[in-house]
């Protein structure tokens, strides 16, 4: 098998006898082609055209190795909890005898500012010393110059600076010490342009609170000890880059949401990471997140990309509720209760991720439409590499599980009452069964390779019918034996089939011994009647990059049409 990534496009190239598997995988869709001797040369040709006039821009896909090196220890887990806070904006009525007030632009010039509030010289308010009995420390509402609030250490009662319905192009707070809000350190309502850069904020209820604040950025702030790090709801087109939240209850919750960008933070010891509710079209990237009852956790969220992020020591590291056309790609999520949890969502793409040493599950699955599960790694689980439940009563089209590695589980690949499941090109090893259904019919079991196996390659419970299992190469499984026997497979369902009809090609058995067919154990006394004499997946799959993909194509493609040419010359 040749396999080959070109960003986000992958392809899948097998060959067996006289019938070629082509699989095109994108984001979020696949095109699977069957090609006989005589059309393989045609569709050649259509790929070249397609890779150079189509892709002439994709580079090599790198999958992030290592994204994080944390070594935590003595961990004692809590119950997850699926409550979330919501601290909502608040009625304020400004003190008269609030600190420093500011409700119009002339208040700027009132209060002496440095700067002219323009662009290229905003009014500073700087290095103020508030610490008052006071609902809020500084207020500034209702202006359209533009400002800087920096280098200043502010408690109140409720809210340490409070912003609202300031419109110009530049409102920044900088550099400054919040702390002791019985709301907000720093609160921003209607604030367009709102930037929040390298405060601390600690002991409030949020630390920062962002509203209706379109086109802002919050970062390189220091958030700890508050019921939440950073709050935001009603956002768009928005920031949250490389804050610190550490021992909230909710590190950063965002909700009702557009095109945020939420990357490079540090989360640790809270119960949730980073949250959102009805957040869509937005990107998560590289958080660390460690020590949560969550790490990322996404309800009612659709169009996101959740990328190469770090989460580790966490009771779930990735959960995902109803949402649909979901990109979760190249994330570490190690050590928790459940890796990667999925629930009601549709076209969703979970792809090169590692979920390893997980005391339940490295990817979790529960109903859903159209998914594709490929090319992650899920080994060292207490239980399941890949968990799928459901998914077939609820799909109007059938979702992929494919080249992933599921190694040393109690069960590699499990699919627990699901229909209409393709299984192909994944690893299966050491685990006590390396793919298992339950009650799971017409599933396609394809191209695998399951060795050393405690007990079975495959397993069939009695309640799985009309599964297809060939082409998979069976390899020093059940090598001690069970009770039924110390055949590499059992299948006790019922119109089972372990050959492809068409071919009459079934399965690489490594106990075969020269017999012309192989016998199950189970009580339905299945056979594969057709098994093969040497294994199917030879070639390891390896990945190359565009120009090498190019160079391999065109080399094929020459050597097709000289071969087409010469026999053309023979005849004539």
């Amino acid at each position: 098998m040749l396999v080959m990534h070109f960003g986000h496009l992958s392809m899948y190239i097998k060959k067996h006898k006289n019938l070629t598997t082509f699989i095109l995988l994108g984001s979020s869709k696949e095109l699977v082609i069957l090609l006989n001797n005589k059309s393989r040369t045609i569709f050649f040709f259509f790929l070249l055209t397609l890779l150079l006039f189509v892709t002439p821009n994709l580079g090599e896909s790198q999958q992030k190795q290592n994204i994080c090196e944390l070594n935590f220890s003595n961990l004692d887990y809590s119950h997850f909890d699926f409550r979330r806070i919501k601290l909502d904006m608040y009625n304020y009525e400004l003190d008269s005898d609030t600190p420093m007030l500011i409700d119009s632009d002339s208040d700027f010039i009132s209060f002496g500012f440095p700067g002219n509030g323009s662009e290229q010289n905003p009014y500073l308010i700087q290095n103020l010393e508030i610490n008052t009995p006071n609902n809020f420390g500084l207020v500034i509402v209702n202006t359209t110059k533009n400002f800087i609030v920096q280098n200043c250490n502010i408690s109140a009662i409720i809210t340490g600076i409070h912003l609202q319905n300031n419109s110009g192009i530049i409102t920044e707070v900088f550099n400054s010490i919040l702390f002791g809000g019985d709301y907000y350190g720093i609160y921003s309502y209607m604030c367009p342009n709102i930037s929040i850069i390298n405060n601390t904020c600690y002991n409030n209820e949020a630390g920062i609170g962002v509203f209706f604040s379109n086109n802002g950025l919050i970062s390189e702030n220091y958030c700890y000890v508050n019921e939440i790090g950073i709050l935001a709801q009603f956002m768009i087109d928005t920031a949250f880059v490389a804050n610190i939240c550490d021992n909230n209850t909710y590190n950063i919750d965002c909700s009702y949401a557009e095109f945020l960008n939420i990357s490079n933070n540090i989360c640790s010891n809270s119960r949730v990471g980073i949250g959102g509710y009805a957040i869509d079209y937005s990107f998560f990237y590289n958080n660390t997140i460690n020590l949560t009852d969550g790490g990322l956790i996404f309800y009612g969220c659709d169009n996101t990309e959740i990328i190469e992020n770090c989460l580790t020591f966490n009771d779930i590291g990735i959960v995902h509720e109803n949402g649909d056309n979901t990109n979760i790609t190249g994330n570490e999520c190690l050590e928790s209760t459940r890796g990667i949890y999925i629930r009601d969502c549709h076209s969703t793409l979970v792809q090169e991720n590692v979920c390893n040493k997980n005391s339940l599950d490295g990817i979790y699955i529960k109903k859903g439409s159209s998914a594709l599960i490929v090319n992650n790694t899920c080994n060292d689980n207490l239980e399941n590499g890949i968990y799928d439940s459901y998914w077939g009563m609820y799909i109007a089209e059938p979702h992929e599980i494919i080249g992933n590695s599921c190694n040393n589980n109690t069960y590699g690949i499990q699919l627990d009452i699901t229909q209409r499941i393709e299984v192909f090109n994944n690893t299966c090893t050491r685990n006590l069964q390396g793919i298992i259904l339950k009650d799971s019919d017409s599933t396609d079991i394809i191209f695998n390779v399951l060795q050393d196996n405690i007990e079975y390659g495959v397993y069939l419970d009695s309640k799985s019918t009309n599964n297809e299992i060939h082409h998979n190469d069976f390899i020093n499984n059940n090598r001690k034996g069970t009770e039924f026997g110390k055949a590499q497979g059992y299948d006790d369902g019922f119109s089972n089939r372990w050959y492809d009809k068409i071919n009459e090609e079934g399965n690489y058995w490594s106990n075969l011994r020269n017999k012309e067919e192989y016998l199950l154990d189970g009580l339905r006394n299945s056979i594969d009647p057709y098994p093969l004499n040497s294994p199917v997946n030879n070639d390891i799959p390896h990945k190359t990059n565009f120009n090498l993909a190019i160079s391999v194509i065109s080399l094929i493609v020459v050597t097709l049409c000289t071969l087409s040419l010469y026999r053309k010359k023979r005849r004539g």
